[in-house]
């Protein structure tokens, strides 16, 4: 091996405490893009590890991982450190930073990711510690410091104070260059545990995997146009990936792409070699799950994803007002996203739809049209979040440019967490009025929400699937169909589930104020556990 090279995932504010939650109640959807650009350093020769800091705090049964980080770093002695900076794991990763600078005073710390892409000049003056930022894919420019180019001349890379020196780098469209992920980089057994928290409602092993990069589309809310042109695997890659993984004691494939059939042809192509490929259910225990938009959904390509060994689809529905359709630029309507969420049903494929409320404008009457659409939507899996301005969404750059938003003021961690209450509003609601309105709209997609499993998992796994069947509701899919309603109810009796039905049933009767008074006190709880420890 020429050189060392350690990529960090940050936590996020949820991870803490992971070390307290059962084995199956973590979320492992593994770091990609530290992954690929790894896998790619490794595959020219060089040493790497990927610390992933959920791991660390589940593994170590800690929340003071920094420590650990050190040791890791301490010997294995890395030539460079980059560090992953999503917008809510800023203030992590300036944590981070700080204590490997000032123990290792003369180590390289090369931040990347969205964030500080987007927001360079911002991301230096608050994070003092970092030596340098890579802007957009990192993989070439990482390569590049490896292999011991002079820093000052790699583009893509800025410096401290180098701006005027800084040139963009040209993006690599051709990414069938670069290696599958070789998970074993950081920690495999963690990303393939079986779990059941995932965004999709079922509970099994799988990896998590791109067929593409970056996205087509511009709405206003997301902050991909950083990670743009959009750019793709060819079909023959995609299967030979698929054949890599599936020696991995997984059970489903979760392509992870903003949305996968952005190329029509092409996922025509990809589920044909997939059927010629035999990798996949009927022939294998092997499934695959994808994201897609309302406007890309066909009766007759669900068909042929189904006949490859797709068994679910997620759609980014957002709103059920046409007027918000419109205001976050998604390019589609209420009507499509309707239909969409029909034409998947009638296919035998799960369903998965997610959507937000509190965009700018929005009013109470169209938060509740959102309301009413979810409602009205009969499927297990339904997601909801607060809507945020992201650093370099379209949204956010014209909230800073009019003066509503002051980046010097702004809270990375609470503008990144779409789970928790805003701190900023730009909807057409009071503040106390739209936390009543997220209360309502989170009860009705998570209203007695249950975890799916396959027959066949649970023939692999009986006793985990019973012991976790005794805290959580879970329904077994009937063979071929996995639309909600071919499920049959799996619920051992448990204590645990009188004690969340009885929670369930009386949180609606408890005031507002008790509720938020009730919060208060537990995160003041949690505040000095965490001082104490």
């Amino acid at each position: 091996m020429k050189n060392k090279a350690i990529f960090i995932l940050p936590p996020y504010g949820l991870d803490f405490g992971l070390f307290k939650v059962p084995s199956w109640d973590i979320q492992r959807i593994p770091p990609i893009g530290l992954m690929a650009i790894g896998s790619y350093l490794y595959a020219n020769g060089h040493n790497v590890k990927i610390i992933d800091c959920r791991h660390l705090i589940a593994e170590y049964k800690t929340n003071d991982y920094i420590p650990l980080i050190l040791q890791i770093v301490d010997e294995f002695k890395p030539d460079m450190v980059g560090i992953n900076i999503l917008t809510a794991l800023f203030n992590e990763a300036e944590k981070i930073a700080s204590r490997l600078k000032k123990e290792f005073p003369g180590l390289t710390i090369i931040a990347g990711g969205p964030h500080p892409s987007v927001e360079p000049t911002l991301t230096f003056q608050q994070n003092q510690h970092i030596d340098a930022i890579c802007i957009g894919p990192g993989e070439e420019v990482c390569l590049d410091i490896m292999e011991g180019k002079e820093i000052n001349d790699i583009d893509g890379l800025l410096l401290r104070g180098g701006g005027d020196k800084f040139k963009p780098r040209p993006v690599e469209m051709n990414i069938d260059k670069y290696p599958f992920p070789d998970y074993r980089l950081g920690n495999v057994d963690f990303y393939t545990a079986f779990t059941v928290n995932t965004t999709t409602g079922w509970g099994y092993k799988a990896v998590s995997v791109l067929t593409s990069r970056s996205c087509p589309y511009s709405c206003k809310f997301c902050a991909a146009d950083w990670s743009k042109p959009f750019r793709y695997h060819s079909p023959e890659y995609v299967v030979e990936m698929v054949r890599y993984f599936s020696a991995y004691d997984i059970n489903v494939i979760a392509f992870c792409d903003d949305t996968i059939a952005a190329i029509r042809d092409r996922l025509y192509k990809i589920c044909e070699k997939f059927i010629g490929s035999k990798l996949f259910w009927p022939h294998s225990g092997l499934r695959w799950i994808v994201s897609m938009r309302a406007n890309q959904v066909e009766p007759d390509l669900l068909k042929l994803m189904k006949s490859a060994g797709c068994f679910g689809v997620g759609i980014g529905v957002e709103s059920g007002s046409d007027r918000m359709l419109k205001v976050i630029n998604k390019k589609t309507t209420v009507e499509m996203n309707r239909r969409a969420c029909a034409y998947v049903k009638e296919a035998g494929l799960h369903l998965a739809a997610s959507f937000m409320i509190g965009i700018p404008g929005e009013t109470e009457t169209e938060m509740n049209e959102t309301i009413t659409f979810m409602q009205n939507l009969n499927i297990n899996t339904k997601g909801i979040g607060n809507f945020r301005p992201l650093p370099g969404s379209p949204f956010y750059n014209e909230f800073v440019k009019s003066g509503a938003l002051s980046k010097k003021d702004i809270n990375w961690s609470n503008l990144g967490n779409f789970s928790v209450a805003p701190e900023h509003l730009f909807c057409g609601v009071s503040t106390d009025r739209f936390e009543i309105i997220s209360e309502k709209a989170t009860s009705v997609a998570y209203k007695n929400r249950w975890t799916a499993i396959h027959e066949e998992t649970l023939l692999k796994f009986p006793k985990e699937i019973k012991n976790i069947a005794s805290r959580i509701k879970i329904k077994i899919s009937k063979k071929d169909s996995y639309e909600s309603s071919t499920h049959i109810a799996y619920t051992p009796f448990s204590i645990h589930l009188i004690y969340d039905t009885l929670l369930s049933t009386l949180r609606p009767f408890v005031p507002l104020k008790l509720r938020r008074r009730i919060r208060a006190l537990r995160g003041a709880v949690k505040k000095g556990n965490k001082k104490k420890k």
